[in-house]
């Protein structure tokens, strides 16, 4: 079992609810007395608020960029950052360590998307519904999201900081956040995110005439499904069953002075963006990201692929022969059983090509499935999961 890194207190209060439901979780999915691998850091709300309403952003990233370092110092194999809003900054906290940060947006998305919803309506703080950086990660995972009215926002947001955040939980408000689902369903909203950590204290699927996406479940369920699954690939203990690593070679870091270095990206090329962007975020869960020079890239948590396409110069440092679309071969670690990859694939009209099969990958032996992209590059994935 891999160790989670809990970056909370903004507010405690949810930071209590990820705590609890990691360790349900775990206790569920393996029995007994089994309980989460994890490790919080927790900062001092007050002067996050104060940072947040100053626009003093940076300066809170960089709060929470000292404790992202701080929970990968302390052991932590992956980490979530405990609140919707502070993923303002999450480019920035994340930029501060080597472990990945599971983003929540994605992890919501990822369930609106298997919901088949693409209109959704979000309750969350004044920031997060006002600010584009929400909206934007949704709309790049083909998601359209809307907001209540300003009188609304203002209403919801105080709930938030007046209330849940200090632990009150008032019928009367509960009454009030139903009204807001009321005026969102109204609007057109298929599904209503839950988009402050807090706001899960209040309402519950009971309280909505459409679907609901608790994100705190969500990313915690996230979480522990990807830490369950880093167990065998980790060779760390499974249930039961202990999982053997491959050996390292003798030399292993000698090149590089005892420093291992970490795969970055990779890049492939391809030859018709929409249809390519769509595979990569729909059969493989990739966020689609503009970088900075205007190219396209596919990320996956803290790796991620460029890509070269139609309209990108690929300069002169490029090898030669440069990549070319249908010319790459990738390999991408599946988290649960390989027969959940094959029924994915299924549900996306993609063709395996060959498996389930045993191969070796970075975890050691595993089950693999291949596949192709619109280009007909190999595609691979690999689970360490034992079949159910």
């Amino acid at each position: 079992m891999l160790t989670i890194g809990l970056l909370g207190g903004m507010s405690w209060e949810s930071s209590a609810e990820y705590y609890r439901l990691a360790n349900e979780l775990v206790r569920d999915r393996l029995g007994g007395l089994h309980s989460a691998r994890c490790v919080l850091y927790s900062v001092d709300f007050a002067e996050i608020e104060q940072q947040q309403v100053a626009g003093e952003w940076h300066e809170a990233g960089e709060i929470l960029g000292r404790g992202a370092a701080a929970l990968e110092a302390a052991g932590a194999d992956l980490f979530l950052l405990c609140t919707n809003t502070m993923h303002k900054v999450a480019d920035q906290v994340q930029a501060a360590v080597s472990i990945a940060l599971l983003h929540i947006v994605d992890v919501t998305a990822e369930a609106v998307r298997a919901a088949g919803l693409t209109r959704i309506g979000l309750l969350a703080t004044g920031f997060t519904m006002e600010q584009d950086f929400y909206r934007d990660r949704m709309a790049r995972n083909g998601i359209d999201t809307i907001v209540p009215p300003a009188q609304e926002r203002d209403y919801v947001h105080r709930i938030i900081y007046e209330e849940l955040c200090r632990g009150v939980i008032d019928e009367r408000s509960r009454a009030g956040y139903r009204d807001v689902i009321a005026g969102l369903v109204e609007s057109g909203a298929e599904g209503v995110i839950l988009g402050c950590t807090e706001i899960e204290l209040l309402v519950s699927a009971a309280d909505s005439p459409v679907p609901v996406f608790p994100t705190t479940r969500l990313h915690v369920a996230a979480a522990v499904d990807r830490a369950l699954a880093g167990s065998a690939a980790s060779s760390r203990e499974t249930v039961g069953h202990p999982v053997a690593a491959p050996k390292a070679p003798a030399d292993r870091g000698a090149a590089t002075s005892g420093v291992t270095p970490l795969v970055d990206h990779c890049v492939i090329a391809v030859s018709d963006w929409d249809r390519s962007n769509a595979f990569y975020r729909d059969v493989l869960g990739a966020e689609i990201v503009q970088n900075p020079d205007a190219k396209w890239a596919y990320r996956f948590g803290a790796q991620q692929l460029n890509v070269h396409g139609p309209g990108v110069e690929i300069g002169t440092l490029v090898a030669h022969p440069a990549v070319v679309p249908g010319g790459s071969d990738l390999c991408f670690r599946w988290p649960r059983p390989i027969e959940d990859a094959g029924a994915h694939l299924a549900r996306h009209n993609v063709a395996t090509e060959v498996g389930p099969v045993r191969r070796s990958g970075a975890g050691g032996v595993g089950s693999s499935l291949y596949f192709r992209d619109p280009d007909g590059s190999l595609l691979e994935f690999i689970s360490y999961e034992a079949s159910a």
